[in-house]
Order: structure tokens, then sequence, then C-alpha cells
């Protein structure tokens, strides 16, 4: 499995439109996140709600 961090919410919803994702998003107290499948390997995309620097 590999992870990666989303941390604006245009990245979220470019990530979201790309991978046509609406329905599996999973919503926890402090971050969202949706997985998905990328070249045969499962892949994990987390909405960490804070900024880049």
């Amino acid at each position: 499995m590999i992870g990666i961090s989303i941390a604006t919410k245009w990245e979220r919803d470019a990530t979201l439109d790309y991978f046509k994702v609406r329905d599996n998003i999973v919503d926890y107290p402090y971050r969202e996140y949706f997985v998905t499948e990328i070249n045969n390997v499962d892949t994990i995309f987390l909405q960490y709600r804070c900024k880049k620097s």
C-alpha cells in the first residue's frame, strides 16, 4: 500500500475529480481518506487539514 498526503482543498478536489471518487470517502475526526488502485497497488489518499509551507 502507498500513502499520499493531500494538504489543500484544491488538491483534494482535483484528486477526487481525477479518480472519479465521490462515494467511498471515509471521514475521521482529523482527516478524510479514500483508497483506490493504481497499477495493481492499493493507494490511500489522506487529506490532512493543514497548510504547506
